[in-house]
């Protein structure tokens, strides 16, 4: 009877802390009952690796240009890794203990993630991550794969629902829950191994997204975190089970997907702040310009937009605020409801909830629609059709806002400011949405990574519209208008401590550094070239990626796009100039500043150019007729060793032919390594009056040349498709009338390629891209 009062004075104390948790006000604390693991595995930097102080083994590897052995990307990775098994400390020599859980294909290249498994069952935190460049050359890896002894036991004796149980009654949950997954893992980390139920339960009582690992054997619950990310300071360690595929366990209630929006879609308009009243204005946070209790004023309504609301949802003579990009949903209390209107204008003032709700449709939408469309990045979320579900109004009106990367869904609280009022703050939580899809649910937190990341991307659209200048401290705030005032202090983009020797140990604090990294690099190179390497970078990395990583991985993706020399040089010395140790440019950033162009009938000239160098020998020049099967050399530069500094070099080819002409370059280092450039064509003095185009670029599944020059009549045009190496794929005759559509492209690997056309002696040859 004793042990029962016990057992129920414990659930009311557990109880108790957690509804005091929903009451939470900025800066917060964690429960006194959560257990963590996230101390950041130590490590050192050598040569082009960083390398693991407990293991020996490279955790990654950067500035790689190993030459895919295959147009499949699998096949290419599995080739790549095979010869390095030893050294990688992978202990299958074939690889079966890998097996492939995702592949996208993005700007910067093909990235295919692998988790590990170990007689059947998952490793947890194992994601092994490896980048091809578009020209199918593997560049960046990180190594998440964990050393299991062959005598290890995978019983449990612990059931999946005992453990699932075990966890729920341990954080006291109860109400509605809107994920329940419970998987076994085998845990390993610094000698210690244990066999694991990996327990992942999002609720709103207690609210959070829950992580617990409870040995199978023992019962003993050795982490028990909410690991959602909240934009001030509550954010913990983070590392999402996953989306699908072959980790889904037996045991495992999932949100129900909501059908994508009706075809019933309009435009329609709502009042809104953009980004903020302050960064609008560009006034402090004083006099008429305070929250006033939420209370609206005429200096405040003057900072008021009407905004174009695409693609709201009508059905049945009622407007929704549900799209292709966000869509609203009432999941956590308080419960205000869906704001729908009868008619398509959403017109609110601030003092009136559904002014939050149209702000975050509004900077969700546009948002997305930037990154889709204007970026030509395809990011949205895993865990459900359609676009970013957000509650406007949740966390029990705590004066904070998450993300929940179970979920995928965002929430937003009130108090001070109500958060959902800043576009800093709706940013923010987007920012470990589209951290959290890059990485098919592998967002890291290490030194603050993901708190640092939604910082950016808030700040990068802020910076875009805000009419702050350099000089004045505001252009560095983030949360303008719901920070830097008696609620809480904000944060800011021009933080002083460096990397590594400046981090805190607390992850807000700490990602102030990798936000402030990047918006120096933004105001350098642009809004879209940073955004495109920041998200494109992230597409690199995994669960236990650091700061370190992901500087190395952002450059890693802006070589890949093809930056030029200059601005990878200036993203290489911003980053060093913060902390990041940078290895020295490849040499293969030439490739995207070599030119091979026609001087006269009698000279090509060739030019290309390196940032730095590391043990060059020089370049050799080769040459390869259309005609010919076979490239030779024509030449040879000697290259500059060793060297920080930019190196221009140029070679002048006597080529009289009449055909085209391919030119590449073969750079050789010191101890007689070798790589190749890309392959460019130079027309032959016959050749000049055909060209084309190709449409689309990138292409799926068809291509389409729409050629110039040519009179319709003419003969049928000789096609050859071939990699960039010049290597032949494919060949042949197609009939043309202006437009021509080239076949066997289906058939094609993703990556990228060339296209000859070929007409009564003319010849031109295009680059495409296949996704």
């Amino acid at each position: 009877m004793e042990k029962a009062r016990i057992i129920a004075l414990f659930g009311i104390l557990i109880a108790f802390a957690c509804n005091t948790k929903l009451q939470a006000q900025k800066p917060h604390t964690p429960l006194s009952f959560e257990i963590g693991l996230d101390v950041e595995e130590p490590s050192h930097m050598l040569d082009n690796m960083r390398i693991s102080d407990w293991t020996g083994m490279p955790l990654a590897i950067y500035n790689m240009d190993e030459k895919g052995q295959s147009n499949d990307p699998e096949t290419a990775v599995r080739l790549f890794l095979k010869p390095r098994a030893r050294m990688l400390g992978l202990l299958d020599p074939d690889l079966a203990d890998l097996t492939l859980r995702t592949t996208r294909t993005s700007l910067a290249g093909t990235n295919l993630r692998f988790t590990q498994y170990f007689k059947g069952v998952p490793v947890y935190q194992s994601e092994t991550v490896v980048n091809l460049s578009p020209n199918n050359h593997i560049t960046f890896m990180m190594n998440g794969y964990k050393a299991i002894a062959p005598t290890f036991d995978v019983t449990a004796s612990l059931t999946q629902t005992q453990a699932r149980d075990l966890i729920a009654n341990y954080i006291g949950l109860s109400g509605q829950i809107d994920l329940d997954r419970t998987q076994l893992v085998v845990y390993q980390r610094h000698n210690i191994t244990r066999l694991a139920w990996h327990v992942r339960l999002v609720g709103t009582e207690p609210i959070g997204d829950w992580e617990a690992l409870v040995d199978a054997n023992t019962s003993e619950i050795f982490k028990c975190k909410d690991i959602a990310c909240y934009y001030s300071h509550k954010g913990h360690g983070k590392n999402p089970a996953g989306g699908g595929g072959s980790e889904e366990p037996a045991y495992c209630v999932e949100i129900p997907l909501l059908p994508p929006p009706p075809p019933a879609t309009v435009n329609g308009t709502g009042s809104t702040f953009d980004p903020d009243p302050l960064s609008s204005s560009g006034q402090a946070y004083a006099g008429q310009y305070v929250d006033g209790s939420d209370a609206s004023n005429a200096t405040l309504q003057a900072q008021v937009f009407s905004r174009t609301l695409n693609s709201i949802t009508l059905n049945a003579g009622v407007h929704s605020l549900v799209g292709p990009y966000a869509q609203i949903m009432d999941f956590e209390a308080p419960s205000k409801g869906l704001f729908t209107q009868a008619s398509s204008a959403f017109t609110f003032d601030r003092s009136q909830d559904g002014f939050e709700a149209v702000m975050t449709y509004y900077e969700l939408d546009k948002s997305l629609r930037y990154i889709n469309q204007t970026l030509g990045i395809s990011l949205m979320p895993f865990q459900y059709a359609g676009g970013m579900i957000f509650d406007p109004s949740g966390l029990s009106g705590a004066d904070n806002s998450h993300y929940l990367g179970g979920t995928g869904r965002i929430a937003f609280g009130e108090g001070g400011v109500d958060d959902a009022e800043d576009a800093d703050v709706i940013l923010h939580e987007l920012g470990h949405g589209l951290h959290d899809w890059a990485t098919s649910g592998n967002l890291s937190q290490v030194n603050g990574l993901s708190e640092g990341s939604g910082d950016y991307w808030a700040q990068s659209y802020s910076r875009s519209v805000a009419v702050w200048t350099p000089v004045q401290p505001a252009y560095h705030f983030v949360f303008s208008w719901d920070g830097h005032n008696p609620f809480w202090g904000g944060r800011t983009t021009n933080y002083g401590p460096l990397y590594p020797g400046g981090l805190v140990g607390q992850i807000h604090t700490d990602g102030q550094i990798w936000a402030t990294c990047l918006m120096k690099i933004y105001d350098a190179i642009g809004r879209t070239k940073t955004d495109k390497a920041f998200l494109e970078g992230m597409m690199l990395t995994n669960a236990t990626t650091n700061q370190q990583d992901a500087a190395i991985a952002f450059r890693q993706a802006g070589i890949n796009m093809g930056y030029t020399v200059g601005e990878l040089t200036q993203i290489t010395n911003f980053f060093t100039g913060c902390g990041y140790v940078m290895p020295p440019l490849p040499v293969a950033v030439l490739y995207s500043n070599f030119a091979a162009t026609r001087q006269n009938a009698q000279l090509v000239n060739l030019n290309w150019e390196t940032a730095s160098e590391s043990q060059n020998k020089g370049f050799e020049v080769q040459r390869r007729l259309s005609s010919e099967a076979d490239f030779v050399s024509v030449g040879f530069v000697r290259g500059n060793g060793t060297t920080d500094y930019r190196s221009a070099y140029a070679f002048q080819d006597i080529n009289p032919n009449r055909e085209l002409s391919y030119y590449r370059l073969r750079q050789v280092d010191l101890d007689g390594s070798s790589r190749f450039s890309e392959v460019l064509a130079v027309a032959g003095m016959g050749n000049q009056g055909l060209a084309f185009g190709i449409s689309p670029n990138p292409i799926k599944d068809r291509l389409e040349a729409i050629v110039a020059g040519v009179d319709p009549s003419a003969q049928p045009f000789a096609y050859r498709i071939m990699e960039l190496t010049g290597k032949l794929l494919s060949s042949g005759e197609v009939a043309q009338n202006g437009r021509i559509e080239v076949p066997g492209v289906a058939q094609l690997a993703p990556g990228v390629y060339l296209l000859e056309l070929s007409s009564n002696g003319q010849t031109a040859i295009q680059k495409f891209v296949k996704e």
